[in-house]
């Protein structure tokens, strides 16, 4: 399964869960989410700068604003409210976290064949996948 068709599968896992089980829904639960998804976005944006910094053409401030974009998409998804106020998708080149894409899925998920996927073969080499 690919990222976008996972993300929002667990968004509505996690929805179902707590329609399921109410007593789940607590403060407490919600804020181990968005603290659990704070400290992913703490050390995503730690390994962009290790990574990214110096590379010409990439401005480290917008790329931080872009994974807190796709971290208010993820909470979206469970619906909670946005953690992070004043971005947006500052890199609308990157396709697979779009709206569009997002909801390309036109199968049932679990009778979807995935098409993303291609494997090396004398034909090819890693450069042409």
């Amino acid at each position: 399964m690919d990222e976008q068709h996972h993300a929002y599968f667990f968004g509505e896992v996690f929805k179902q869960l707590l329609i399921d089980y109410p007593e789940l829904n607590t403060t407490e639960n919600i804020m181990y989410v968005y603290d659990f998804i704070g400290k992913a976005v703490q050390l995503e944006s730690e390994w962009a700068e290790y990574v990214l910094d110096g590379i010409e053409g990439i401005d480290l401030n917008e790329f931080k604003d872009y994974i807190k974009f796709i971290a208010n998409k993820r909470f979206k998804l469970m619906g909670l409210e946005p953690a992070y106020s004043g971005v947006d998708n500052c890199m609308p080149w990157i396709r697979p976290f779009s709206d569009e894409a997002l909801n390309d899925t036109k199968t049932d998920f679990f009778e979807a064949k995935s098409r993303t996927y291609a494997k090396a073969s004398a034909d090819n080499d890693w450069d042409d996948l």
